[in-house]
């Protein structure tokens, strides 16, 4: 699955940015400071963040109240939604919604919202999740009409006709579906070969809801992990062994340390050796030659007493991690999430958070965001134009943040002109 559309809604600075398109490789989110980047991403982020990466919630800073018609409103949480998004589904998902309700042969496009109590929705694009009562109440009045034949159904066709008075356009969902599929499976023992398709077709339409509850369950569970990076989240150059369990600053995200302390085997209570260690370093260096073949140094780890050390290898020259170029702490920290067995089985989805705020050499950069972004879908935010091929804008869609408005505008480059009229 990709991203395929999103908006922000009800931040103080980003007001309400409009839907907006992202390119399935890369996206550039372009504004100045302020301008509300920071907010767009951790938003977007905060829809289906991975499994352990401990950042806050990010409406915690959303405003408590909004005005409508010159009045201020309380927002409520559990009612007011901030970050919207819709994918578009694999095949393989397609397939197995199918499997549930052919229904789900009409769109390929799934919506996902989170509200600012972090709960989430998920709804399908042009498909209602359950039926309307117009379209049951035919084979239901052909259902009594066979049952009032039959003396003993005789309080059935009661507590049906107690309990109907339904509109046409009611939907049937949460209490009315339970009460009618109930009164279906009552009825079960009546019902003769004869009626046996025109009951059959009532509980589909019935149950109607509860596949989609199904569907939304095997929808949650193919979704891409979001992860969100700046400069405070990367791998630091230096962690603590502390009773054989490596530890960090509290900046430093939980999935990341777990994967090195599984890594590295300490989770066995034992002081990782030399062996460890180098078979650690390859299946890094690995992994951030995968997202960037042309990768011109090495990531190496010593342990140095109680202090587990990351240093780039250039020939023979070794150079602490944070004091190389920022890129390589960028690919290593990027690297290290894609070791999680979580994404063996599922695709992730990086919100890249200024990665030009410290690094020189922005060719060098360049070059490895659009390599990464032929693995993974990219959303990078700058407040540079340089980060995209000005030659290959098939791969990129460009956004800008207007921040007078608190609008987001989608732009497609034509040429390099246009491209250097961002900023």
């Amino acid at each position: 699955m990709h991203l395929f559309q999103a908006k922000t809604a009800g931040h103080h600075v980003v007001k309400n940015s409009g839907w907006f398109g992202l390119h399935k490789k890369y996206t550039l989110l372009l504004g100045n400071n302020g301008a509300g980047k920071t907010a767009i991403l951790r938003a977007l982020h905060g829809i289906n963040p991975v499994s352990g990466q401990a950042l806050p919630n990010p409406f915690d800073d959303y405003p408590e109240y909004y005005h409508t018609q010159g009045h201020p409103r309380k927002v409520l949480p559990d009612k007011k939604t901030g970050g919207f998004a819709v994918y578009v589904c694999t095949p393989q998902l397609r397939t197995a919604l199918v499997d549930l309700d052919p229904v789900f042969l009409e769109t390929d496009r799934i919506e996902v919202g989170r509200r600012f109590d972090f709960s989430k929705w998920i709804t399908f694009v042009e498909i209602s999740s359950s039926s309307r009562w117009s379209e049951a109440a035919p084979l239901f009045e052909q259902l009594h009409t066979y049952l009032q034949k039959k003396p003993e159904a005789r309080q059935l066709l009661k507590e049906y006709d107690d309990r109907t008075a339904l509109a046409p356009t009611d939907r049937l969902k949460d209490d009315t579906m339970h009460w009618l599929g109930n009164w279906l499976n009552a009825i079960s023992g009546h019902i003769t070969a004869p009626q046996r398709k025109t009951y059959d077709r009532a509980r589909f339409i019935v149950y109607r809801a509860k596949r989609f509850q199904q569907a939304r369950r095997v929808v949650n569970d193919h979704l891409p992990h979001h992860i969100y990076l700046d400069e405070s989240l990367l791998l630091p150059a230096r962690m603590r062994l502390d009773q054989n369990v490596v530890t960090a600053s509290a900046n430093i995200n939980n999935s990341v340390m777990l994967q090195i302390n599984k890594q590295l085997g300490v989770a066995e209570n034992t002081r990782p050796g030399n062996d460890v260690l180098d078979g650690f370093s390859r299946r890094l260096h690995w992994k951030m030659k995968h997202l960037y073949p042309a990768l011109p140094v090495h990531i190496k780890c010593r342990l140095q007493d109680t202090t587990l050390l990351f240093f780039v290898l250039d020939g023979q020259h070794e150079t602490p991690l944070d004091q190389g170029p920022s890129i390589y702490r960028w690919l290593a920290t990027i690297s290290l999430f894609l070791l999680l067995d979580v994404f063996k089985i599922r695709p992730a989805i990086f919100f890249l958070d200024e990665p030009d705020f410290a690094e020189t050499d922005i060719t060098l950069l360049k070059q490895m965001l659009e390599s990464i972004a032929e693995h993974h879908q990219l959303v990078v935010a700058s407040k540079r134009n340089g980060l995209v091929d000005n030659t290959n804008f098939q791969n990129v869609r460009l956004l800008e943040i207007d921040a007078e408005r608190a609008e987001t505008t989608v732009r497609t480059p034509k040429n390099i002109q246009e491209i250097e009229s961002f900023g």
